[in-house]
């Protein structure tokens, strides 16, 4: 759990350290596509190792009450929610983040376009969160 909770994060931070230096440089587009993707696929994995390590480890009791903690979580957090079927997005049908903007009056950055997102059928309860 140690290991794959070290590579979730450091995607996590590479990412992040790219998002950070947006005014600095502009990669090409494959390359901020590539980022998240490691950082959604590594929180994926993230979650489904720690269910496999607790099933093995607890009682059914003490995963019933993980079970639905988890769901409790899933139905409060919008960005749990939404990073989730992100995920399911970029793995099984396009690439997430649409284009870079370089704006005069506010801060720049790296966008999904809302339209291309919602073409998506698999986003369950997060397809009400994008509209």
């Amino acid at each position: 759990m140690k290991n794959v909770y070290e590579l979730f994060e450091s995607n996590g931070e590479e990412f992040l350290s790219y998002v950070a230096k947006i005014d600095e440089y502009i990669m090409a587009d494959h390359q901020k596509n590539r980022l998240v993707i490691n950082y959604l696929s590594a929180l994926s994995m993230f979650i489904d190792y720690g269910e496999r390590h607790d099933k093995k480890h607890f009682c059914k009791a003490r995963m019933q009450r993980f079970t639905e903690k988890t769901s409790e979580f899933y139905d409060s957090h919008i960005s749990y929610r939404f990073m989730a079927m992100m995920r399911q997005y970029a793995v099984h049908y396009d690439f997430p983040l649409g284009h870079i903007s370089e704006s005069l009056t506010e801060t720049n950055g790296i966008f999904a376009i809302k339209e291309t997102l919602l073409k998506f059928s698999g986003w369950k309860h997060a397809r009400k969160d994008i509209k």
